[in-house]
């Protein structure tokens, strides 16, 4: 049958709406949405933590550094190890978020759950007559892309009762090759070349039905969009740490520029039902491809610990100028570099954190805290409100660890964070839970 104009007319205004959005429609979901309005770039910030042991320390480990996990602390640790070790890190993850959209009162809320490999690898010293050389390799996970965002009420710009839902799956890690050597008996260096290899698929959904009944001939609009990512780079990290007097050290990382080599593929469709009929808008698969590179500044690492028997102190600190990042190879429809200047920031990550063993009975007891500042100011592109963190994201760890036989460790620690931000009409409300296990054998 035949659409009438006018419904053909409301339906190009609901689309265009939607692809091109105003004050009013669901942020956070439209900057996931459609590529060419720019979305918030995944490979910046994210940080997932790694190793048990370190993030039961609050992550406090870039002047601690002694096991596999120093491939990512800090490679210049390594040199502290005297025996050849296989690890291996589980991290089973909860996040809890909050989206108040339309009912400011009742907020809807969304779980997400996963279970990921953290790290795994294997420590190598080589016999010497005098100081430390040592060879590893491993993988670790270090960025987190699972979100969950729901848009839930009745929205009065479009006229429409509104549901809309989006999920983001995926993650990024390294697989690296490192080496660290005693330069003198206070003194050691070390890098790691790290090979990134990544994905991120989402998945948006969107109702729209006119309840009350605005619009003549026209019941629901329905639209639907997956996207799948890969990602791919290589970038080198430079280490030292220097013993000092009492049990002191202090550790200081540089981790070059990467760029990341991005293949973004997706999907969608759109599909409205009227009174009578169903008008449907589909474009295949093939029609959506982009292949793009992302260049990440600088990163860099300081550190300080102390250490006397049965007790260890430690901070860290890692920045990153977020402002410095660039695009390359990449469609001026889709973004420009000036987005990072104008949109980001460049953050302090900080951690502090300890470690106390038990009397007579071989356990080691931890604790922490760490602030991950959100990097993204914002405004996305088509609002005029930035985004306001009214609470930054902020970590609290505990952990606890013991060796049997001097072989074999088990390592634990649980990270509760939380955060807040406020951005136009949407606000998000998050609380997650990581729980490290890290077991390991040395021959």
């Amino acid at each position: 049958m035949k659409i009438p104009t006018d419904t053909i007319g409301v339906l190009v205004a609901v689309l265009l709406v939607i692809l091109f959005p105003r004050g009013g429609f669901c942020q956070e979901i439209l900057n996931y949405k459609d590529p060419i309005l720019g979305p918030e770039e995944l490979t910046v910030d994210n940080f997932a933590g790694v190793g048990a042991r370190a993030m039961g320390m609050g992550g406090a480990y870039i002047a601690v550094a002694n096991d596999l996990s120093a491939l990512y602390w800090n490679p210049a640790g390594l040199a502290q190890i005297r025996q050849m070790q296989l690890s291996a890190t589980l991290l089973p993850y909860w996040k809890r978020q909050a989206e108040s959209v339309f009912k400011s009162a009742s907020p809807h809320s969304k779980e997400i759950t996963s279970t990921q490999l953290n790290s795994i690898g294997v420590v190598l010293p080589v016999p010497t007559t005098r100081g430390s050389f040592v060879f590893a390799v491993g993988f670790n996970r270090l960025k987190d892309f699972d979100l969950g965002v729901s848009a839930l009420g009745y929205n009065a710009d479009l006229g429409f009762q509104q549901e809309e839902r989006i999920t983001v799956d995926g993650g990024m890690g390294a697989w690296s090759i490192a080496g660290a050597i005693d330069l003198s008996p206070n003194l050691s260096v070390g890098g790691a070349i790290n090979f990134w290899t990544g994905d991120s698929d989402l998945e948006w959904a969107l109702n729209l039905a006119d309840t009350e009944q605005t619009y003549a001939d026209l019941d629901t609009l329905y639209g639907h969009i997956r996207y799948s990512d890969q990602y791919s780079g290589t970038n080198l990290k430079l280490a030292a740490v220097l013993k000092g007097q009492g049990g002191l050290k202090f550790a200081a990382t540089v981790s070059s520029p990467v760029s990341y080599e991005v293949e973004k593929s997706w999907w969608d469709e759109y599909r409205t039902v009227t009174a009578d009929s169903i008008f449907a808008w589909d474009w295949p698969d093939a029609a959506y491809l982009l292949e793009y590179k992302i260049r990440l500044p600088y990163q860099f690492g300081f550190g300080v610990s102390w250490t006397t028997p049965g007790l260890t102190l430690a901070f860290g600190g890692h920045y990153t100028d977020w402002k410095q990042t660039e695009y390359d190879d990449l469609s001026s429809d889709f973004g420009s570099s000036s987005d990072f200047r104008l949109k980001y920031k460049d953050v302090w990550r900080l951690h502090f954190g300890g470690e106390v063993s038990v009397p007579y009975t071989g356990i080691k007891l931890r604790a922490g805290f760490y602030t991950d500042p959100v990097a993204y100011v914002g405004p996305r592109s088509g609002y005029n409100s930035a985004i306001e963190v009214t609470n930054q994201r902020k970590w609290l760890t505990f952990g606890a660890g013991t060796t049997v036989d001097e072989v074999f460790s088990i390592d634990a620690a649980w990270a509760h964070g939380s955060w807040e931000q406020t951005e136009g009409n949407l606000t998000q409300r998050h609380k997650a839970d990581r729980v490290f296990v890290t077991t390991g054998y040395r021959f």
